[in-house]
C-alpha cells in the first residue's frame, strides 16, 4: 500500500481553506470538511497548521497578498487626469473581486467578524500586506499629476479612506458576492464611487483655488 507523503502542499490547504472560510467564516468552517476538499487527512494538517486559527491567519494573508499584487499591476496614465487615473485603479479593484470572490469574502470576513484574540494581529497583516502598498500606489499616482508634496501626501490620506469605505464600507453582505449577484452589485459600487469621487475632486479642486487666489491676494 503506497503511503501518502508527510508533508502537504500550502498552496493545496490554502486553496481548500479559503473556500471555506469564505463560505462560512471562522465560526463554521471546519477543519475535517477542509481535509475533504483537500484530499489529506487532520493529522497531516496539524504538522504544517497546527490550529484553526493559525490556517485562518495563514489565509487572510494570502488573500491580502493576492489582492496587493493584483493592485501593483496597475500603471498611471500619464495623459489621463488625476480623476480618470484613480478611477481606473478603482476598476482594476473591481476586478479582482470579479475574479477572486473567495479571497475578498475572506478579507470581509476578517475585517467584520475578527475571531476573538486575532483583531490586532489581522488589522497587523492587512497593514502590511496591503494598506502600505496601496498607499505608495496611491502616492506614484498623485505624484504624477501634482507636484506638491504636502498637497499630495493630504490626497493619499483622504483616498486611501475613500477606497476603503465604498469598496469594503458598511452595507456589504457576503450574499453580494455570491455570482448571480456579483455584477449587480459591483456596478453600483462603480458607480457610487466615481460619483463620490466626482464630488470630493470637484471640492478639493474648488479649496485648492480658492486658497492659491488667498495667497496671491
Amino acid at each position: 500500500m503506497r503511503q501518502q507523503p508527510l508533508e502537504i502542499d500550502k498552496k493545496q490547504v490554502l486553496q481548500a481553506a479559503m473556500h471555506d472560510f469564505g463560505e462560512y467564516g471562522f465560526a463554521y468552517a471546519s477543519l475535517r470538511r477542509i481535509c475533504e476538499m483537500g484530499g489529506f487527512t487532520p493529522a497531516r494538517l496539524r504538522r504544517v497548521y497546527r490550529s484553526k486559527e493559525v490556517l485562518y491567519v495563514a489565509c487572510v494573508e494570502a488573500a491580502y497578498t493576492q489582492l496587493s499584487a493584483h493592485l501593483q499591476q496597475f500603471r498611471t496614465d500619464a495623459a489621463a487626469d488625476l480623476e480618470t487615473d484613480l478611477l481606473h485603479l478603482y476598476r482594476v479593484w473591481l476586478y479582482f473581486f470579479r475574479m477572486h470572490p473567495e479571497q475578498i469574502k475572506v478579507i470581509i470576513g476578517a475585517r467584520a467578524v475578527p475571531p476573538p484574540g486575532l483583531q490586532a494581529k489581522l488589522s497587523a497583516i492587512r497593514q502590511r500586506v496591503l494598506s502600505a502598498n496601496l498607499q505608495k500606489i496611491l502616492q506614484d499616482v498623485i505624484h504624477a499629476h501634482i507636484s506638491d508634496d504636502a498637497t499630495g501626501t493630504a490626497l493619499v490620506t483622504l483616498l486611501m479612506s475613500l477606497l476603503d469605505d465604498v469598496i469594503l464600507g458598511s452595507g456589504l453582505q457576503k450574499s453580494d458576492l455570491y455570482p448571480e449577484n456579483l455584477e449587480t452589485h459591483l456596478h453600483e459600487r462603480e458607480q457610487t464611487f466615481q460619483k463620490v469621487l466626482h464630488i470630493w475632486m470637484r471640492g478639493w479642486e474648488l479649496e485648492n483655488a480658492a486658497q492659491t487666489q488667498s495667497h496671491v491676494g
